[in-house]
């Protein structure tokens, strides 16, 4: 599955609207652009995607659902650094507890040279062999367009390109 880290900064909480509100009354004014809408009130409350209970929380039920591989989804170029890190840092200090966490890889799309290098500066470069990132063909996956990637990060990852990245993504 893809996860979505977007909600990490806290006016996206603070007097949170629901969307479906927001639809059904024609006369409340839309929020800025690049806010993040809540469909409904989340089963844990509004929240940012810091939380260290929430992330715990979030891989119990990964866990309990089988589920392996998390695709981060980053297509925004945005690299929600303190969202991203807290959720690698959680994963890690689970997985030294003795517990599971799903495997992390990354998905890219807009300015894909220039975030190919920011995930891999913030992400990989600090423990590139961690057990954390999932693995194809022996290297980390990302799926990201490799036109523009230098040769170090085309050798390091294992690129996968969609079809449904627009050309020059």
């Amino acid at each position: 599955p893809y996860y979505y880290t977007a909600a990490q900064i806290n006016s996206y909480v603070n007097g949170a609207t629901p969307l479906q509100n927001t639809l059904a009354d024609t006369t409340m004014p839309w929020g800025p652009e690049s806010v993040t809408y809540y469909f409904a009130k989340p089963e844990s409350g509004y929240h940012v995607f810091h939380d260290e209970w929430l992330l715990r929380k979030y891989n119990s039920l990964f866990v309990n659902a089988g589920i392996d591989v998390l695709m981060v989804d980053l297509t925004n170029s945005i690299d929600y650094e303190e969202s991203v890190g807290t959720l690698i840092n959680v994963f890690n200090q689970i997985r030294a507890e003795g517990g599971r966490t799903p495997q992390l890889a990354f998905f890219l799309n807009t300015e894909s040279p220039s975030m190919v290098a920011i995930v891999y500066k913030f992400y990989y470069q600090p423990d590139p062999n961690s057990d954390l990132w999932f693995k194809w063909n022996g290297k980390p996956l990302i799926c990201a367009n490799p036109t523009g990637v230098n040769a170090a990060l085309l050798n390091f990852f294992t690129f996968r390109y969609a079809w449904c990245f627009p050309p020059g993504g």
